[in-house]
């Protein structure tokens, strides 16, 4: 084996050596040199790894303290440790896009070793970053409007120039979700990813060498949301079919609410006359806003309520109606996504 020091996961004074191979195809072993009372506390598995005597005619040391060998990854063992020293290193920037990417290394070996604290930790920050509910939904996309027209107005005063950079990103956020069991986080990554074409990819928009890579970042200044589309397996999208099916659906839920008038309404034929025309406003809207992001298509229609010339009773009547289906079309994102396990 080819032994590479760790430059600063590598104490002098440690009492225990640990070698895992990098991921990096160099062959060499990353070593680390800590002590061993940071392994002991944290984890049951390593208390009873670390106490068993060594094997008949095995042990082995390396810089004159014994040397376990661990089958994990180097860069995620290094994390670990990390942490373990310094449990700040685990605070992550609110919803930083690569944050599931980043920690999901980390996630196995706190899961692996049992180290409940820490993997409790991961999943309350990951999940964080997510809305939970339609009106933390609401709150979201609200601030995402206020950010790009912040960003709009004036980039350079700005560490990340694009909503994408600011705000989580959808394909990451689901594959950490269902492989670790967080579900609470999968409506509102699913939703979100069911409102981005499949053709914006983030890595594609981002490639210098393609040829409409000046276009592409054109349209990210101007908060055109992009996704890992290329991480996601043949489940996931099968998921996302299914969900898109589920929200096309909607439209004909929205159009029999619009149609619908108050029993007592006192201008029946001005107000189906008036809520005609608005439900030719909301058929002449992008058919992908209508079928993708009906959420956001019914919330601007909401916002319009007191401009509808519609009399009193069959304006409270139709708010009331959309909002149930509003509500309906959140049930319906959780019960299409979210494992019925849960």
């Amino acid at each position: 084996m080819e032994y590479e020091r760790h430059p600063t996961l590598y104490y002098q004074d440690g009492d225990i050596a640990l070698s895992a191979k990098r991921t990096d195809n160099t062959s060499r072993w990353l070593v680390f040199k800590v002590d061993k009372v940071y392994l002991l506390r944290s984890s049951p598995i390593f208390r009873d790894m670390l106490s068993l005597p060594p094997a008949a005619g095995v042990n082995e040391k390396y810089d004159g303290v014994p040397l376990v060998v661990f089958p994990d990854p180097a860069e995620a063992v290094e994390h670990l440790l990390s942490v373990l020293y310094s449990p700040a290193g685990l605070s992550l920037r609110p919803k930083d896009p690569d944050n599931p990417i980043h920690v999901v290394g980390l996630t196995r070996l706190a899961i692996k070793y049992e180290i409940e604290v820490l993997r409790d930790a991961i999943f309350q920050q990951i999940a964080a970053d997510w809305p939970e509910d339609l009106a933390s939904w609401d709150a979201r996309i609200a601030e995402e409007k206020l950010c790009q027209e912040a960003l709009s107005l004036d980039h350079e005063s700005y560490d990340k120039d694009t909503l994408d950079e600011i705000f989580p990103e959808p394909a990451a956020a689901i594959n950490f979700g269902l492989e670790f069991g967080v579900h609470s986080m999968l409506p509102a990554a699913f939703y979100r990813l069911a409102t981005i074409p499949a053709h914006q990819d983030w890595d594609v928009y981002r490639n210098m060498d393609h040829p409409n890579y000046g276009d592409h970042w054109s349209d990210l200044y101007d908060g055109l949301r992009t996704a890992h589309w290329g991480s996601l397996s043949s489940q996931v999208l099968m998921h996302l079919i299914l969900l898109r099916e589920e929200l096309k659906g909607q439209t004909r839920e929205i159009i029999s609410t619009f149609s619908l008038l108050h029993d007592k309404c006192a201008k029946r034929v001005s107000c189906k006359k008036t809520k005609a025309e608005l439900l030719k406003n909301y058929l002449s809207s992008p058919s992908e806003s209508r079928f993708s992001d009906p959420m956001t298509v019914l919330k601007r229609l909401l916002d319009q309520t007191e401009n509808w010339e519609i009399c009193r009773l069959c304006k409270w009547f139709t708010r009331d109606k959309l909002l149930l289906v509003r509500q309906g079309v959140w049930s319906t994102v959780v019960k299409t996504v979210v494992p019925e396990s849960s």
